[in-house]
């Protein structure tokens, strides 16, 4: 149940930052960041999907054998992968990135880059939190997950409406990346926590292991 209130929450999230972009600087505004977002994204989760997909079913599968150490093991294997494609990708976009949006949209002048490099980091990020909060989730801690997204989702919408009047559309952009980066370390220091409470995440793994 708490991981359909996650997936839940994932979905609201670009919608909150369409419908406070559209009331704070207009449709023509939405309508170039929904586009940017959608491709940027969008496109990360085409590169980093695969990744993650390899991972999780042999992750999973090591995990219900009982090897929880060679589980968490690809799942840092996957990261340190998607950090890889990040940096080549990174360096592209900001190459090329404005005009090559312009051009896909149609637009007469190039997308601001201040808001297509916060679009990156911040789609890399949220394809990055799909294998980091895994120990989580392998540990039957779906409820911490949803609560890290609920404090994202929070932060996103308060930076939203405080800077979106002054930043214009870059301060969208940087609410994703903010938004990512805060549910990425909540997600890494809930792990932590319960990895120092090893009788906790022991009993966690095998609720799960029975479960599954």
């Amino acid at each position: 149940f708490p991981l359909s209130l996650w997936l839940g929450g994932m979905l609201l999230l670009p919608f909150v930052d369409r419908l406070l972009v559209s009331h704070y600087l207009g449709f023509s505004q939405t309508g170039m960041y929904a586009a940017s977002y959608d491709l940027i994204v969008r496109g990360y989760s085409i590169c980093m999907l695969p990744i993650t997909l390899a991972v999780h079913p042999r992750a999973m599968a090591k995990f219900n054998e009982g090897s929880r150490g060679h589980a968490l093991s690809l799942v840092w294997t996957g990261m340190r992968w998607q950090l890889l494609v990040f940096c080549v990708s990174f360096a592209v976009v900001a190459a090329v990135g404005p005009i090559a949006l312009q051009y896909a949209l149609g637009l007469d002048s190039a997308v601001p880059l201040s808001l297509v490099l916060p679009l990156t980091a911040g789609g890399f990020l949220w394809q990055l939190a799909l294998l980091v909060h895994k120990p989580l989730e392998l540990a039957n801690r779906t409820h911490w997950m949803f609560g890290c997204l609920l404090v994202a989702i929070g932060a996103s919408v308060s930076f939203n409406i405080a800077m979106l009047p002054r930043m214009g559309l870059a301060a969208a952009g940087y609410a994703t990346l903010i938004s990512s980066l805060i549910y990425v370390v909540l997600c890494m220091c809930a792990y932590a926590y319960l990895k120092s409470r090893s009788d906790t995440f022991q009993d966690g793994v095998r609720s799960a292991a029975g479960g599954g």
